[in-house]
């Protein structure tokens, strides 16, 4: 698959990355080569969430302090080039933002 469009990303827009997880843009001013944005959903075999052939459970269960702890240490643990908080590094992303009305996951 190819690189994503080069559209900017809005926020809650979804990017999915090489490595199938998703992450929720936020805001619409993001740096030149990283989406500011926040791990929502990771690639689960028996995941209750689906999308074209993929599955995937959700990875931020709730918005607090502790479940973002959770999905940072989550990519610090197995992906540490996303150095930067909460944010997904461009060149691995393989779908970039949908177009308007798009819908990311169904369950």
């Amino acid at each position: 698959m190819g690189k994503p469009e080069e559209r900017k990303a809005k926020d809650r827009d979804f990017t999915r990355t090489v490595k199938g997880m998703l992450f929720c843009a936020v805001g619409y001013l993001h740096p030149p080569d990283k989406y500011t944005a926040y791990l929502k959903y990771i690639p689960a075999p028996q995941g209750r969430w689906h999308k074209d052939q993929g599955r995937y459970d959700r990875i931020l269960t709730r918005y607090n302090l502790s479940s973002v702890r959770d999905t940072v240490g989550y990519l610090e643990e197995n992906y540490p080039h996303y150095n930067s908080l909460l944010s997904s590094p461009r060149d691995e992303v393989l779908h970039g933002p949908p177009r308007a009305g798009g819908r990311i996951l169904s369950s």
